[in-house]
């Protein structure tokens, strides 16, 4: 006999590995699953400094009534490309034809966003603007950028046996019902699950309860995509009565369940860009009793709607109406229920915002700075240099106002430090003068260099800005 290991990661979700092959395959992918993958230790570190992982993905079959269950593929797939030991094989991913087709739009707008200075132009920009915000993108994605081909393999699985690598085969017997094959080896894969079966986080949050206040953050999240300890980069802000959080990772129901707030305690969310660790946890909420209401600016919303119009296969004016968007100007202080609120420009794979949010009772005005996602200045300074003639005053342009951010003192001040690319630096931050200063966006826990200069914030813990 010749093995096929089985392992139930969570309900409906498998790690299926064949140990002579070294191949193994994810069955079903729902939000945040990697982070329950390595929580079980089925990822380790390898000799060449990258990790162990997946080579392929087979695709859940869900439904709208489900959506904890889509397949949010993201972070799997950005494993496999980026930090996953390589071995010649590209990531793998399984489904019909019409799920790889989903997919693969779903995975183009997450990894690039837009990529066609057109659809820049659509939203009000200029030609010049929209052919340096793709020069950007571009710098991050090299070679590979706008073409997940080059990233990412696939093989259709319909109704007959195919064979997914030498010697190994899978079969789709039913909805959700697969036989997976090597040489005399057969195995069932059985990825529908009971209702009463729930999602968890991999992770288990304290209950805690929120002290009110005037203007005060309540950290809710420090972790990363990959953090599987920890929920992902958010902060709860509360101000003049209302209750508004920073983006929407995995888990964001449990995270509110543990700070005693309901969907319906939440006034607005901002949304900073479209990568699944701040934004996947909206697909739970479309089609809700009354739909979330999304703060951004507009690329970051046209781009979110492209993405889970993909994901979710509905056409993209259903889906505007199942969202209350309200548009924020970029680098101009927005009015929100007496919150001032001024989204800067990032530079990140995708389209991105920082946040600053202001507020003034009796002539005191106290502020906060949430830096998620961010370069490094080295990255910067390469970006700046990279950009040809004519569309380099516009990127030098968006790169000042950033470096404001990045250097004004703020009451408080929360960067993405995660480093080392596509994420912030500490070092950039070691000479900081905001009164309070957290590092976030982290896969492991801060170390003694960094905490030399910042906290790390405890899940629920509280800075109180005005009383």
């Amino acid at each position: 006999m010749h093995d096929i290991n089985i392992i139930n990661v969570c309900a409906g979700c498998y790690w299926l590995e064949i140990p002579e092959e070294n191949f193994s395959i994810i069955c079903g992918c729902p939000d945040g699953f990697i982070k329950h993958v390595q929580k079980q230790g089925l990822i380790h570190d390898m000799p060449d400094g990258f990790k162990s992982g997946p080579n392929a993905i087979l695709l859940n079959e869900v439904s709208i009534e489900r959506p904890e269950r889509f397949n949010l593929s993201e972070f799997a797939v950005l494993h496999m490309i980026y930090r996953q030991s390589k071995n010649g094989i590209p990531p793998l991913i399984i489904g019909t034809e019409q799920q790889l087709k989903e997919q693969f739009n779903y995975l183009l707008y997450g990894n690039f966003g837009f990529v066609h200075k057109e659809d820049y132009i659509k939203l009000g920009f200029t030609e010049e603007e929209g052919r340096a915000f793709i020069a950007i993108k571009r710098y991050f994605a090299g070679n590979a950028f706008g073409n997940l081909n080059q990233l990412v393999d696939s093989k259709v699985l319909e109704k007959e046996e195919i064979e997914i690598y030498p010697n190994i085969f899978v079969e789709r017997m039913g909805n959700n019902l697969f036989y997976f094959r090597y040489k005399d080896t057969v195995k069932l894969i059985n990825l529908a699950y009971l209702n009463e079966e729930a999602y968890c986080p991999p992770y288990t949050l304290p209950n805690v309860v929120i002290p009110k206040a005037e203007f005060a953050i309540t950290h809710i999240g420090e972790g990363d995509g990959w953090n599987e300890n920890l929920p992902c980069m958010s902060s709860l802000v509360q101000c003049n009565g209302y209750n508004y959080v920073l983006d929407m990772g995995p888990y964001m129901n449990h995270t509110l369940q543990a700070v005693n707030k309901k969907i319906e305690d939440i006034t607005g969310f901002f949304l900073s860009h479209i990568h699944d660790d701040h934004c996947s946890s909206i697909v739970r909420y479309i089609y809700n009793n009354k739909p979330i209401r999304i703060y951004s600016v507009r690329t970051v919303y046209a781009s979110l709607i492209s993405k889970l119009s993909s994901l979710i296969n509905i056409p993209e004016k259903e889906l505007r109406t199942q969202l209350d968007f309200c548009e924020l100007q970029m680098n101009e202080w927005n009015e929100i229920n007496g919150m001032q609120v001024k989204p800067v420009f990032s530079f990140h794979p995708v389209d991105t915002v920082l946040y600053i949010f202001s507020y003034t009772k009796n002539q005191e005005t106290k502020t906060y700075a949430h830096l998620a996602d961010i370069a490094s200045l080295a990255v910067l300074q390469a970006i700046e240099a990279s950009m040809e003639d004519d569309i380099k005053p516009i990127v030098t342009a968006l790169m000042a106002q950033t470096l404001v951010v990045y250097k004004e003192a703020y009451n408080l001040k929360k960067p993405d430090v995660g480093g080392p690319t596509v994420h912030g630096n500490y070092q950039d931050f070691i000479d900081d003068k905001s009164e309070k200063l957290v590092f976030s966006h982290t896969t492991k826990e801060l170390t003694e260099e960094q905490l030399k200069y910042a906290r790390q914030a405890v899940f629920g813990e509280t800075d109180i800005l005005l009383p």
